[in-house]
């Protein structure tokens, strides 16, 4: 098969699945909306017919079939909204242009004759194909499935349609037909080349935002991703009755590391640190350079203090540190701040608790090595 006319078959069918489960999801809505309009079409063609039969004095011959199809399109366009996936209502738009021409075939044979009504409501269903949004494939079958239907209809029973009414029939159902194939195909084409290039500008834009809430040098997330996210973090957790712990980490002495081994080194050390946190942090934790040697960990649980701790005891041993650092060890200090479920809290007062408690951590550190200097210092003779 042509590659062209491939792409045509299918309304949602990609080169790339990402591009496919777009179209999916996006296509669901576009096919309520086209079996909508479809059934409003058709609605409206009844009463329309119907007008015409009435003044023609036909009308009590075909009222309850008119009733019973005005009644089917009422009922797709109310219940079309319950319907949760695409191949659904490809199939409900399908059945019912199907019982539509059956209906009026049945019309038809009772009547004896095809009158110029009935044949326009048999043209009407392949020109209302293009309306709903499916492939080449489905507009195709449904195209067949009506054609055979009513050929197979009028020439089963010799002699009951006239000669040229078949031919005249033919002649319409296969004009219509292509034209409603055609227009269906530039659809297709249209609105696939529309879906790739609107995933394409989203994924831009996605990548354009998330260079702006991103630290370029390590990775992590930035003081406007905080500023933007934190309330709406928060309320997750509170919804999902989880406790959002706020640590504030800081490397030690850090601007001596970077005067002693140079700023190679403190960049390797940052970097590291935010891959000890990425890799052994839950998935849903997050981490934040809120600038220089600062940062935050955003972190849903009851495990916060132990999880992070255990990742800045292993930073002190980690071999890029040591190798970048000539052998000396890094801590970090950390300070902590909790989002109780239930407590909103705006990110100034939880940013000030946590800063509280982090000098408190680098005031407890300097005063232990300096009881430790002294403890080493040798006794004056």
């Amino acid at each position: 098969m042509n590659l062209s006319v491939k792409k045509l078959m299918s309304a949602t069918e990609f080169a790339r699945d990402e591009v496919t489960s777009y179209a999916r999801q996006l296509i669901l809505p576009e096919t309520r909306a086209g079996l909508v309009w479809l059934a409003m079409l058709l609605l409206a063609l009844q009463v329309g017919i119907y007008f015409l039969e009435y003044r023609a004095g036909r009308g009590d011959a075909y009222f309850n079939t008119f009733c019973l199809l005005s009644l089917l399109s009422i009922h797709m366009i109310l219940s079309v909204r319950y319907v949760k996936d695409t191949p659904t209502l490809h199939y409900l738009a399908m059945t019912y242009l199907i019982m539509y021409a059956t209906a009026i075939v049945l019309v038809a044979h009772r009547a004896g004759h095809f009158d110029i009504a009935l044949m326009a409501s048999a043209v009407m269903l392949f020109v209302a194909v293009p309306l709903m949004p499916w492939g080449l494939k489905e507009a195709a079958a449904v195209a067949i499935l009506i054609y055979t239907l009513f050929t197979g209809s009028t020439v089963a029973v010799k002699g009951r349609f006239d000669v040229q009414t078949l031919w005249t029939l033919q002649f319409l159902f296969v004009a219509s037909s292509m034209i409603a194939l055609v227009l269906v195909a530039r659809n297709v084409r249209v609105r696939k080349g529309d879906i790739e290039t609107r995933y394409d500008l989203e994924q831009a834009q996605r990548k354009h935002e998330r260079a702006s809430l991103t630290d370029p040098m390590t990775g992590a997330y930035n003081r406007r991703f905080l500023d933007k996210h934190f309330d709406r973090l928060a309320y997750d957790a509170s919804a999902r009755q989880q406790i959002l712990s706020f640590a504030l980490l800081d490397v030690d002495k850090f601007k001596p590391l970077n005067d002693t081994y140079g700023h190679h080194a403190g960049d390797s050390v940052l970097k590291q640190l935010v891959r000890t946190l990425n890799e052994n942090l839950p998935g849903d934790s997050i981490v934040i350079r809120l600038g220089g040697d600062e940062f935050a960990v955003l972190y849903v649980g009851k495990n916060a203090r132990a999880d992070i701790s255990q990742c800045l005891r292993h930073l002190e041993t980690d071999p890029v540190v040591l190798r970048a650092t000539e052998g000396t060890a890094v801590t970090v200090s950390a300070g902590y701040a909790e989002v109780v479920e239930g407590k909103a809290r705006p990110l100034d007062d939880v940013y000030r608790d946590a800063d509280e408690q982090l000098y408190a951590a680098k005031r407890g550190l300097q005063h232990q090595k300096t009881q430790t200097h002294l403890q080493e210092k040798p006794a004056t003779p």
